[in-house]
């Protein structure tokens, strides 16, 4: 018995030796448990520090070598604000839903692990791979930016206002306001480290400057508090008149030499003065002939800028006092002085008169009462320079009359010397043809 069962033990054991296994290399493959993860994440905001200021879009981009992904998740301070099953994505971020201040977005991808195990391939072992960036919520209007200095500085106008400190800054605008008159933006700045501004067109009057601040995400900018300066413009300092009569008139001078470019003095009697020249500001005028006060505008022109602003809003103006009695039979403003022939003319509403400069008496006169027709829109009497011609509109006919004696010497149909057939009225044919 005792040999029988020595005998079964001894085949058991042969039989367990013989079932031992041992894998072979071919079957079996080693894998990493921590593999090399090579990602690429992007966002359109190019910056680590993104500044919201009203609304903006977050648009991403993932990729990850030899992995599968599974999704994203974009989140602001751990809350979910997307989240998809996707290689790109956008989110349209309005920053007037978050508190002002500093906030951390995260991006986060999940995709397979890339090891190669069973759990791997079933999709039970995962890797999360995640970026972030700070986003700087600022709600508020853009600050205001103060004018801090208008001064000249060699020859012109120099306006120096406050940096622009806060994040999301787009522009400035440099308002100018002239004697009362304002200009549109005389200069814009995309540069926040801009300070500072040059006028090349300020010779005097008062001025005032302005900056005007734009922020990214807001349409209306905001208005800085006002610098102001005021430099005399050109005036008429002082008027003689010598034992001829001449008439000298001295005026001041602009500081500002690199924007001027021409004075200009004139009086609606027919005295003109221009000068280029900066300190040219003496001008003496022959016997203007004048027995009453007249008025006389100086004008100074600067460089690059509208002459017709400056002839309408920016001048000084000065009234002359006139020699002996002031004359009474014409308005000093209805006299044309024709040195030529030495005789002054005169055209009021019911006469025509030659006036002699010397004694300021009527030499003669024609009454034209009735004659001229006051509903026409163009100047109904002329005298040339040289006073040799004289034309008046007399009855519907233009008369050349006599310089001397004002008598009619020649008689003209006016449509017969109109150009282009005698259009008077190009817009209107009808009203040419009455």
């Amino acid at each position: 018995m005792k040999k029988t069962i020595h005998l079964l033990i001894v085949i058991v054991t042969s039989l367990l030796s013989a079932c031992d296994y041992s894998p072979a290399g071919s079957h079996f493959e080693e894998i990493d448990p921590n593999p090399e993860v090579i990602a690429d994440i992007s966002l359109n905001q190019q910056q680590d520090t993104v500044v919201a200021q009203g609304n903006l879009s977050f648009v991403f981009n993932v990729s990850l070598l030899g992995h599968s992904v599974y999704g994203y998740q974009l989140k602001l301070d751990k809350s979910i604000l997307a989240e998809e099953r996707s290689l790109a994505g956008s989110y349209f971020f309005q920053s007037k839903k978050y508190k002002d201040g500093y906030h951390e977005l995260q991006l986060l991808i999940v995709a397979n692990s890339g090891t190669g195990s069973l759990a791997d391939k079933s999709g039970a072992e995962i890797v999360e791979v995640y970026r972030t960036w700070t986003v700087y919520v600022d709600n508020g209007p853009p600050s205001a930016v103060a004018v801090t200095s208008v001064k000249p500085e060699d020859g012109q106008l120099k306006i120096e206002w406050q940096p622009y400190k806060r994040p999301g800054f787009q522009k400035f605008e440099l308002v100018k306001t002239l004697n009362g008159i304002r200009q549109d933006p005389v200069a814009t700045f995309t540069d926040p480290s801009a300070t500072s501004w040059i006028d090349d067109s300020y010779v005097g009057g008062p001025v005032s400057y302005y900056v005007v601040a734009y922020a990214n995400g807001y349409y209306n900018g905001t208005y800085g508090p006002t610098g102001e300066y005021e430099y005399p413009l050109p005036r008429i300092l002082h008027t003689t008149y010598n034992e001829a009569k001449d008439l000298t008139v001295t005026f001041s001078a602009t500081p500002f030499y690199k924007n001027f470019k021409a004075y200009e003095l004139h009086a609606s009697q027919g005295l003109s003065f221009q000068s280029s020249e900066r300190t040219d500001t003496t001008v003496t005028f022959p016997d203007p002939g004048f027995g009453s006060d007249f008025a006389v505008k100086l004008i100074a022109y600067p460089k690059g800028t509208d002459p017709e602003l400056y002839a309408r809003h920016m001048y000084s103006q000065s009234t002359i006092e006139g020699y002996g009695t002031a004359w009474g039979p014409c308005p000093v403003q209805n006299l044309l002085r024709r040195p030529q022939v030495d005789r002054f003319y005169s055209f009021q509403q019911d006469y025509i008169k030659v006036v002699d400069p010397s004694s300021l008496q009527v030499v003669t006169a024609r009454d034209i009462v009735g004659q001229q027709y006051q509903e026409l829109g163009y100047n109904k009497n002329v005298v040339s320079q040289d006073g040799r011609y004289l034309y008046a509109m007399l009855d519907g006919k233009l008369h050349r009359l006599s310089p001397s004696t004002l008598q009619t010497q020649e008689r003209f149909e006016f449509v017969d010397v109109l150009p282009k057939g005698g259009a008077l009225f190009q817009d209107d044919p009808g009203r040419g043809q009455q």
